[in-house]
C-alpha cells in the first residue's frame, strides 16, 4: 500500500518530536499548579538547561533510566527470549509472532517500533551529554565520569540495535530540532562506532562508581569484549575477514582484564544470584554484577512498567484445587513455554544450575478445595475421603524425566498425592515439539530465575528487582569463546571450568533443599 508523501512526513515529524521529548529526564519536570491558569507560559526543563551541569546532571541520570527499557513489558522477553532454542509460545500467544516469525510478524510489529524509538531516544540524550559536557564542566574527574557515561550509553544502544537489525543510520550530533532524512550505515560502519565509544567509555570511565548502579571502566571493558566477539561473527563473513583475528585478540585482552583487574567474582553458590530476598537485598550487590538496571520499591521512581520479566515466565498454577494465585507463585502470563531442548542441555544429576533455575514443585496454599483420595486411588483403604495433601505441602509436581523412563503412567499418577506433570510417560518417544507427557502450553516447568516475590500485591505487575545486565560469568564464556574461536582450546578450558566449578553442587551442599526442584 502506498502512502503519500504528506502522511509520512506527520508520521516521521510526530515520531522524532517524541523523541526529542525523550531526552528530557521525566523526573524533572515539575508538576502543573492551579496557578497555570494565569497563562504565564513557562516551561521548567528545555535543552537551554543542558548548557549547566546541573542539567546535565539530571540528563544524565535519565540516561540510567533507559536502562531499565530493557525489562519493561513486552518487548523485554518478545524480542529476546522468543524464536530461541529454549522457549516456545506458551498458553497466552499475545506476542506469538516473535516466536513463530508468522505473516503477520514485521517492522510495523508494536515491539519493533517501541524498541527502535527508545534506542534512539537515549542516544540523542547520549550525544547532547558528549557534545556539552566537555564545555560546562570544570572537574575534570566528573567530567570523564559524565563524558564516560555518554559514550557507553550511546554505544549500548547502538550495540543493541545493530544487532537487532543490522546497519542502522548512525546519529551522532544531538537533535534540537524534527529532522526527516537520515541514511542507513552498513553494519560493518555501525559496529565501527561502538566499539569506539566503548573504548572512549573504558579510558573515562572510574574503575568503581560512586553510587550503586553506576557504569564503570569495567562494564565498559565487559561489552567492549563482547562487541569485539560479535564483529568477528561469521555472520559478517563478508566484511570482517581482515579484522576478525585481531577482534578475538581484543576481546580476550579486555575480558581478561575484567577478571584479573577489576574485584569482580563469581558468586559462591549458583542460586546467590537469583535468591531475591527483599528489595534491594544482598544478592542485589554481589561482586559478580559488573552492571544491573536498578529498580526499587519506591514507586514514585518505579517508572511507568517497574521490572515485569517475572510475569512471562510462569505457568498456570492457581485453578488447580488446592491451589491459588498468590505473591510468591507468581502471576502467571504464560508466554514462554520452557523447552525441552532448554532441560536437557543441563546435565540434572550434577549440575545445581538447573535445579537453582526452574521450579517443579508448588506448595498447597489453599485448604478449602484440597482433592480428596477416592476408592479407586487411595493407597489404603483408611485414606479414602481425606486430603491428598495439607495445605504447606507439596500439591503440584513436573516430574523432569528422560525419554525410555517407564515409571510413570497415565493411571498409576493418579495414585500419587500431588497433581502429577510428566515430561515422558512409559512408551513416549522423544518429541522437541513437546508432544509427550502431560506437559501442555499452560502446564510446563516454569523458570524462576526472576520471580519477584515482593511485589506489593497479588495483581501487580510491578517488579522491584534490579535487572542483570552484565555479570562475570559472560565475561569468562566470552573470552573461552574468543578462545574457541582461535581454535585454542586449551586456553579456553580454565574459563569453561571455573564457571562449570561454580555450576556444580557444593561438598555437602543439600539438594533437597531447593523448594523450586529435586533430582527427579
Amino acid at each position: 500500500m502506498l502512502v503519500s508523501k504528506n502522511t509520512k512526513m506527520k508520521v516521521l515529524k510526530n515520531k522524532y518530536t517524541y523523541l526529542l521529548l525523550a531526552t528530557v529526564p521525566f523526573a524533572t519536570m515539575q508538576s502543573c499548579k492551579k496557578d497555570f491558569l494565569n497563562e504565564e507560559m513557562i516551561t521548567a526543563r528545555n535543552t537551554a538547561d543542558y548548557e549547566t551541569t546541573e542539567g546535565l546532571d539530571g540528563l544524565v541520570t535519565g540516561m540510567y533510566q533507559t536502562l531499565k527499557f530493557h525489562f519493561n513489558y513486552e518487548w523485554a522477553y518478545a524480542s529476546t527470549n522468543y524464536g530461541t532454542d529454549e522457549f516456545w509460545v506458551g498458553g497466552d500467544r499475545i506476542k506469538e509472532m516473535w516466536g513463530t516469525y508468522s505473516a503477520n510478524f514485521n517492522s510495523f510489529t508494536g515491539e519493533a517500533e517501541v524498541i527502535w524509538d527508545n534506542m534512539y531516544g537515549a542516544i540523542n540524550s547520549a550525544n547532547t551529554v558528549i557534545a556539552n559536557v566537555p564545555e560546562f564542566y570544570e572537574d575534570e574527574e566528573t567530567k570523564d565520569t559524565r563524558l564516560g557515561e555518554g559514550h557507553f550509553i550511546r554505544a549500548f544502544n547502538y550495540f543493541k540495535l545493530v544487532k537487532q537489525y543490522g546497519g542502522v543510520p548512525l546519529k551522532l550530533e544531538p537533535s534540537y530540532s524534527v529532522e526527516l532524512e537520515f541514511t542507513r550505515a552498513s553494519a560493518e560502519e555501525v559496529y565501527n562506532q561502538v566499539i569506539e565509544d566503548f573504548t572512549r567509555a573504558y579510558e573515562l570511565l572510574p574503575p568503581s562508581g560512586a553510587q550503586t548502579g553506576r557504569i564503570t571502566k569495567w562494564a565498559a571493558a565487559h561489552f567492549l569484549a563482547k562487541a569485539y566477539l560479535f564483529r568477528a561473527s561469521e555472520l559478517y563473513a563478508d566484511w570482517n575477514g581482515s579484522t576478525r583475528q585481531a577482534d578475538l585478540e581484543q576481546a580476550i585482552k579486555y575480558g581478561r582484564e575484567v577478571i584479573e583487574q577489576s574485584g569482580h567474582s563469581l558468586a559462591p553458590n549458583f542460586r546467590d544470584l537469583w535468591n531475591y530476598t527483599e528489595p534491594n537485598s544482598a544478592n542485589e550487590t554481589l561482586p559478580e554484577i559488573i552492571l544491573a538496571a536498578q529498580f526499587s520499591n519506591n514507586d514514585a521512581t518505579i517508572g511507568r512498567y517497574g521490572n515485569q520479566i517475572h510475569l512471562h515466565y510462569p505457568s498456570v498454577y492457581q485453578n488447580l484445587p488446592g491451589m491459588q494465585r498468590d505473591i510468591p507463585g507468581g502471576r502467571e502470563f504464560q508466554r514462554l513455554r520452557t523447552s525441552d531442548y532448554a532441560m536437557d542441555v543441563f546435565d540434572r544429576v550434577h549440575d545445581s544450575r538447573f535445579w537453582k533455575s526452574f521450579k517443579t514443585e508448588y506448595l498447597c496454599n489453599r485448604t478449602d478445595n484440597v482433592p480428596r483420595w477416592d476408592e479407586a486411588t487411595a493407597p489404603s483403604p483408611e485414606l479414602e475421603g481425606q486430603p491428598k495433601f495439607n495445605g504447606g505441602e507439596v500439591s503440584i509436581k513436573y516430574i523432569v524425566n528422560d525419554a525410555g523412563d517407564d515409571r510413570y503412567t497415565v493411571e498409576n499418577i493418579r495414585h500419587r498425592a500431588p497433581h502429577m506433570f510428566v515430561r515422558y510417560f512409559s512408551g513416549d518417544s522423544k518429541d522437541y515439539k513437546g508432544n509427550h507427557g502431560n506437559y501442555a502450553a499452560s502446564r510446563y516447568v516454569t523458570m524462576s530465575k526472576f520471580a519477584d516475590g515482593w511485589r506489593n500485591s497479588v495483581a501487580s505487575q510491578f517488579g522491584y528487582r534490579d535487572g542483570i545486565l552484565a555479570r562475570l560469568a559472560e565475561t569468562y564464556l566470552i573470552v573461552a569463546e574468543a578462545y574457541g574461536r582461535q581454535e585454542d582450546y586449551e586456553q579456553a578450558v580454565p574459563d569453561i571450568n571455573e564457571v562449570r566449578k561454580r555450576a556444580a553442587y557444593q561438598e555437602r551442599e543439600d539438594r533437597s533443599a531447593y523448594v523450586d526442584g529435586g533430582v527427579a
